[in-house]
């Protein structure tokens, strides 16, 4: 009876204990649960680290890739263009302000031959070293030679298509026409010179007191294009001459530089396809400004014979071309004039600018005449038109 007695008490013991280890089961489940979760967001903490480092390690290869891309592009822009030489020349002009006159070389320059698009490569520098600071130029001339000494020229088979100067310290005064808008934020373009070389004169000769203010924060850039039409490449060096005065007097006055281009924004336009005696008009310009036009300087390629500047549909400034180099390199139809570009005239008595004036550019082309250039499969060369402006703002 006694041990009836034991084993109920004991069952009863076990019985009462049952809610308890059920209770130690559950707790077990849930902390089993709470582990799955945890390695759960371990595993998915480790993930997004991996992703993130990932994409760390990416951006840092990317990185590097552009140093080094930029690095070797810095190197080989420097390497291939530079300044080579600044040689000290007389001045010529108003003696009584102590004037001074540098000739800057840049190269080298490495023109393909004509079999290799077209005998053509542009050159650019975004940060050219001006000639001077806080000074006014008077005169400017850009010329080509070889690197080794001796002008080039297209009797030797060798262009100087253009060259363009621009100050991107300061914004044109006038945009460009861009289809039917005037697109706005074009830098101030204060000198520009294709194988005619004409001399920017903007003190004419000594005779006016006027010049381009170049200030102490002005930024220079410079475009340049070559043409060789040789077989072989040829290494050529672009030279710049300026005159200036070291300060600014007291009486002399400041131009600002107006681009008339029958291109617009994109300077060259192609050769009409149906006649060889043409004109080709730029957009119109109305004027914003007033001021005296101290001299207008024009380019042209060659087929072209004159530029003629117009203020209200009445023409005020006539530039004539001038031929006479001759270039044994290239094939010419019979009958044609066999002759290059070698001059252009300029204009000192445009008269003035008024503010709603309607100004236009007309580029005159006669290919019946003149030969053009020919690119590579004898086709015309896309031409150009252009006129600068210097003017006095009143």
């Amino acid at each position: 009876m006694a041990a009836e007695n034991s084993r109920g008490r004991a069952g009863a013991e076990l019985d009462d204990m049952q809610p308890l280890i059920g209770h130690e089961d559950a707790n077990t489940e849930d902390e089993e649960e709470d582990v799955l979760q945890l390695r759960g967001y371990l595993d998915r903490s480790k993930k997004f680290r991996f992703r993130r480092n990932v994409f760390v390690l990416a951006g840092i290869a990317v990185l590097v890739v552009a140093i080094i891309v930029s690095a070797h592009f810095w190197k080989k822009h420097r390497r291939t263009l530079r300044i080579l030489q600044v040689t000290t020349q007389e001045p010529h002009f108003f003696p009584e302000h102590k004037p001074k006159r540098v000739q800057i070389k840049y190269g080298p320059m490495k023109v393909p031959g004509h079999g290799h698009h077209d005998g053509m490569k542009n050159f650019k520098l975004k940060d050219v070293a001006p000639p001077c600071r806080g000074c006014m130029i008077v005169w400017m001339h850009a010329g080509l030679e070889f690197m080794h000494g001796g002008e080039a020229e297209p009797k030797h088979g060798m262009w100087l298509h253009h060259t363009v100067l621009q100050n991107n310290a300061r914004p044109a005064a006038k945009g460009c026409w861009d289809g039917n808008k005037e697109k706005e934020g074009k830098k101030e373009r204060f000198f520009a010179s294709g194988n005619e070389k004409t001399v920017a004169d903007l003190g004419v000769n000594g005779t006016e007191k006027v010049g381009y203010w170049f200030g102490e924060k002005d930024h220079m850039s410079m475009s340049t294009e070559l043409m060789n039409m040789n077989k072989e490449s040829q290494t050529a060096v672009l030279t710049l001459t300026f005159e200036y005065i070291p300060y600014q007097p007291h009486d002399f006055s400041s131009t600002t530089p107006i681009w008339m281009d029958i291109g617009g924004c994109h300077s060259s336009v192609p050769v009409p396809s149906d006649r060889s005696l043409f004109e080709v008009e730029s957009p119109v310009w109305t004027s914003t400004i007033n001021g005296r036009i101290a001299t207008v300087l024009g380019h042209l390629h060659d087929g072209g014979e004159r530029l003629s500047l117009h203020r209200d549909s009445k023409e005020v400034c006539e530039i004539k071309a001038v031929y006479g180099m001759k270039n044994e390199f290239e094939h010419h139809e019979p009958g044609m004039d066999m002759s290059h570009i070698t001059s252009m005239s300029t204009c000192n008595d445009a008269g003035r600018l008024t503010v709603g004036e309607e100004w236009m550019l007309k580029a005159h082309y006669n290919l019946d005449k003149y030969e053009p250039m020919l690119n590579g499969h004898g086709q015309p060369e896309p031409i150009m038109g252009i006129d600068i402006m210097y003017v006095i703002k009143d």
